[in-house]
């Protein structure tokens, strides 16, 4: 396995995908605010996402899973946000979904979505079946409108290289 910043644009090998809601969240009740977080009268919304992807040796996307986030702050609290996840992969090599799934929630401090997956293929190394599985792809939107991310994504029983690949980008 090997981890890295991409230098370009993920592969556009990607021939299945599944895009869900993961939810969304209001306002933080009053009752959970502290002095300084009452409602605010405009709230700034912001977006952005954390993407975690497997290539081949010749650069192909194998599979992928990206958590979405889009969360309103002002200043000294998180409001609320919704979280999308976004699960792709490359069927025509044998790659094919397992699982997936995703959470979200929010506190006065941040909002985070997170969501998981397992990818499995069957004929890529022959007789074993190699596992994908990102165990969690997490972003983050903090009250101040930074954000961040992390990820823990692994590969079982692989017979050539794949490479991993993370970034965290906000987009609004």
């Amino acid at each position: 396995m090997v981890e890295g910043i991409p230098t370009r644009a993920e592969s556009p090998f990607a021939e299945r995908s599944l895009t869900a809601t993961i939810g969304s969240s209001g306002l933080i009740p009053r009752s959970q605010r502290g002095p300084g977080q009452q409602r605010p009268t405009s709230a700034i919304r912001s977006s952005g996402y954390t993407d975690v992807w497997w290539e081949d040796v010749v650069g192909a996307l194998v599979n992928g899973d990206r958590t979405l986030v889009t969360w309103d702050w002002d200043g000294s609290c998180a409001i609320g946000g919704a979280t999308d996840a976004w699960w792709r992969w490359r069927d025509s090599t044998g790659w094919y979904l397992y699982t997936s799934g995703g959470t979200q929630d929010t506190t006065c401090y941040r909002h985070q979505g997170e969501t998981t997956s397992e990818f499995r293929n069957n004929s890529f190394c022959g007789p074993d079946t190699v596992f994908t599985d990102y165990y969690y792809v997490q972003f983050r939107g903090y009250f101040d409108g930074t954000y961040g991310g992390s990820s823990s994504s692994d590969t079982l029983y692989e017979c050539a290289p794949l490479y991993r690949y993370a970034i965290v980008v906000k987009t609004s």
